[in-house]
């Protein structure tokens, strides 16, 4: 089999247009049709419904599954010729959120390009869900997520624990103990319970979102029905509001840690960071795909990545 008609075909089939699929391919409609129709001569059927409209025919279904898993195979076959020769080259296709990739990656690709300058890095940044769902279909290789569902559905390597700290605007400290309230912060560094502050507004991520959903059941727990002054997708725009004194949010460990945030000093200054009492520390997992064995270039990653945490923990003070 031509893997580049199978090529063609896949992203024809994804395109479900021969028309985008050319563009997409930076070749003609004329060539992109003839590579389909070599391997409708190889299979002896037709693999596309032309009409009343441009589908896959049964044969199309069964060659969309199996192509996948091909060229998945032909990929590892060739990273592992590559590493037999001593050479790491391809690519590798990471997933990860938009602001946990902001907080780790700049630690560890740099370093790892470096070391192995023939590969190239393709970045996928969504939500866990949407992440989890391009691993379990093999579409991206590995995924770097503390979603606590990971493990269920992937190979999942713990690579450390992270605490969710809860900003609270030194404003509202003012307000509940006047000039005690720098000592009261001290008091607070080793955990504060989360009904101390239940009467203040709290700037939400949205629904669905990890961070969000740890702490509605801590909420919960303590039987608080918090007062939501807005809800936002980014978790950098909720910390910047309560910076500013707006309402009480919830953050990350890391995202606070890292070197490579992007929020001044003077914003973080505006705030206390609390532990939140009683709420169990999240895990950062690397999720692999399920029965199959990481590709060097993602095993090279993940070594590199588990030194990087185990000399630097990204633990606030």
């Amino acid at each position: 089999m031509n893997f580049l008609n199978l090529r063609y075909f896949l992203i024809t089939a994804e395109e479900m247009s021969i028309t985008k699929a050319a563009r997409r391919l930076y070749i003609s409609q004329q060539a992109l049709s003839a590579h389909i129709a070599n391997l409708e001569k190889e299979f002896g059927l037709p693999l596309f419904n032309r009409s009343p409209s441009f589908s896959l025919t049964y044969g199309g279904k069964c060659l969309l599954e199996a192509g996948k898993q091909i060229l998945e195979i032909r990929k590892r076959l060739d990273q592992e010729m590559d590493e037999i020769l001593g050479e790491l080259r391809g690519e590798l296709r990471i997933g990860i959120s938009y602001t946990r990739g902001q907080s780790l990656l700049p630690y560890i690709l740099p370093k790892y390009i470096k070391r192995y300058p023939l590969m190239e890095i393709i970045l996928k940044e969504d939500s866990s869900e949407v992440l989890s769902d391009l691993l379990i279909h093999g579409e991206i290789d590995l995924v770097l997520s503390s979603d606590p569902i990971l493990p269920d559905i992937a190979h999942a390597i713990p690579l450390c624990k992270e605490r969710v700290l809860l900003a609270v605007p030194k404003d509202f400290l003012e307000t509940l103990y006047g000039t005690q309230a720098d000592q009261m912060a001290e008091v607070y560094r080793s955990g504060v319970r989360l009904n101390t502050f239940a009467d203040f507004p709290f700037i939400m991520l949205k629904q669905g979102d990890r961070v969000r959903t740890v702490l509605d059941e801590a909420l919960y727990r303590e039987g608080i029905t918090p007062n939501i002054l807005l809800e936002t997708d980014n978790v950098q725009t909720a910390f910047a509001l309560a910076g500013q004194g707006m309402g009480l949010t919830a953050y990350p460990e890391m995202f606070v840690t890292s070197l490579y945030s992007t929020f001044p000093g003077s914003l973080q200054n505006r705030l206390s960071l609390f532990p939140i009492s009683d709420l169990p520390e999240e895990t950062l997992y690397a999720g692999l795909r399920r029965f199959q064995k990481p590709s060097p270039a993602a095993a090279a990653f993940l070594s590199e990545l588990q030194a990087l945490i185990a000399d630097s923990p990204f633990r606030s003070s």
